[in-house]
C-alpha cells in the first residue's frame, strides 16, 4: 500500500456528536423544541437538504441562507473549541508518514472546520497530509465517488486504503 485515506469525522476526531444534535441545538436557539426522531430523519440528507427540511417543517421565517449561516456557525464553534482527536490517531498518522506513506483526509463538513480541528488537536497533520478533501454538499452515500477518488488522485496513488 502506498497511500491511506482517512475519514476525519469519527475516525481521526471524535465529532459525530456534533452532527447528532445539531438540528436540535439550532432549533433551540430559535425557541423551538425538536421532535425526538429528528436526527434520524436528517441522517442521510445533505446539509442543504437538511436545512431546507428544518426551515419547512418548523416554519422558520429566516431565509435559507440565514439558516445555513446560523447552523454552520454552530458547527464551526464546536469544531474550533470542542471536537477532540481520537486516541491513537496522531501516532498512527505519524507512523505512516515516517514510513513514507501518503495520507489523505476526507470530511463531509466544511474545509474550514477540518482545518481548525486538525490544527488545534492533531498535530501536524497539515504537513503530514497531502490532501484534505471536503464536501458538505454531498450525502453520506455519495462520499466514496465524490471524495475518495479525487483524494486518491490528489495524493497521486492508485493503491489507497
Amino acid at each position: 500500500m502506498k497511500g491511506y485515506i482517512f475519514d476525519l469525522d469519527g475516525t481521526l476526531v471524535d465529532s459525530m456528536w456534533v452532527w447528532e444534535d445539531l438540528a436540535a441545538v439550532y432549533l433551540q436557539t430559535k425557541g423551538i423544541k425538536a421532535e425526538e426522531n429528528l436526527s434520524k430523519e436528517l441522517q442521510l440528507m445533505t446539509m442543504t437538504d437538511a436545512i431546507r427540511y428544518l426551515k419547512e417543517k418548523y416554519v422558520i421565517q429566516d431565509s435559507l441562507a440565514q439558516v445555513r449561516t446560523e447552523v454552520y456557525a454552530i458547527v464551526r464553534r464546536r469544531y474550533r473549541q470542542e471536537v477532540a482527536a481520537k486516541k491513537g490517531a496522531r501516532a498512527c498518522l505519524e507512523r505512516l508518514h515516517t514510513q513514507g506513506m501518503r495520507i489523505g483526509v476526507l470530511t463531509a463538513c466544511e474545509r474550514v472546520c477540518a482545518e481548525e480541528v486538525l490544527k488545534r488537536n492533531c498535530w501536524n497533520i497539515w504537513t503530514l497530509s497531502q490532501a484534505v478533501r471536503s464536501s458538505p454538499m454531498i450525502s453520506r452515500t455519495d462520499v466514496c465517488l465524490s471524495l475518495c477518488l479525487p483524494c486518491c488522485i490528489r495524493i497521486r496513488q492508485k493503491r489507497c486504503l
